[in-house]
């Protein structure tokens, strides 16, 4: 999941770095993200998040060593 705001940012490496390592991954470009994000505009956002995670998740085959019998 990427970052929404730079206040997340610092939020989420001061009490959760493990998990904020891999969003800062999933991130684009750390450089260009507001400071604060406004309630209205989050849920441009939480749409543009799941668009991205559903074109991940879907991206991803089925493990083929398993057998279905």
């Amino acid at each position: 999941m990427p970052f929404v705001s730079n206040s997340q940012r610092k939020f989420m490496f001061a009490k959760h770095p493990k998990i904020a390592k891999r969003w800062a991954k999933n991130t684009p470009d750390i450089k260009d993200l507001p400071e604060h994000v406004k309630k209205a505009d989050l849920s441009n956002c939480f749409e543009k998040i799941a668009s991205i995670m559903m074109t991940h998740f879907l991206s991803i085959r089925p493990h083929s060593g398993i057998s279905q019998d």
